[in-house]
């Protein structure tokens, strides 16, 4: 995040109390690549996870556990923080999973556009030498036929 939308976001936090933000984009190319689809940090302004609009609800559910997580550890509240954090893994793991067969499909329909771009090209190549042989038999044939 840039210098002055971390200070603006900042401001805005404290205006508001709040301890965490979302920030969402349409798509992954509105975030760094090394964010991807999903990317979670903390600031001195408070927690934050940057993620594509196909994720916000996850986000929000996300972000909602961990605030309940951090109000849980500043009551001293005995909670089981390594299940709580083996879940928040499997979380990060599952999205960075589901990102990169994403990156695999796109590769995929890239390709295949690729590939129905050339058939059809041969194929417009084919029914151009059949005409191209189709005149020349007839050419050969009516000069045959006068004989």
């Amino acid at each position: 995040m840039c210098p002055a939308t971390r200070g603006n976001a900042t401001r805005a936090l404290n205006t508001r109390g709040a301890g965490r933000r979302i920030y969402v984009v349409r798509e992954a190319c509105g975030l760094a690549k090394e964010i991807g689809d999903w990317s979670e940090g903390t600031t001195a302004g408070g927690s934050w996870v940057a993620t594509t609009d196909e994720n916000l609800m996850t986000a929000i559910r996300f972000s909602l556990a961990m605030e309940q997580v951090d109000r849980a550890k500043a009551a001293r509240r005995t909670v089981d923080l390594g299940a709580i954090e083996a879940q928040a893994g499997r979380i990060r793991d599952a999205l960075k999973r589901v990102a990169n067969l994403q990156r695999m499909a796109t590769t995929i329909r890239t390709s295949s556009d690729g590939i129905t771009s050339e058939a059809n090209d041969l194929r417009a190549d084919v029914l151009d030498a059949l005409r191209m042989m189709e005149e020349a038999i007839g050419a050969g044939g009516s000069s045959s036929e006068a004989a």
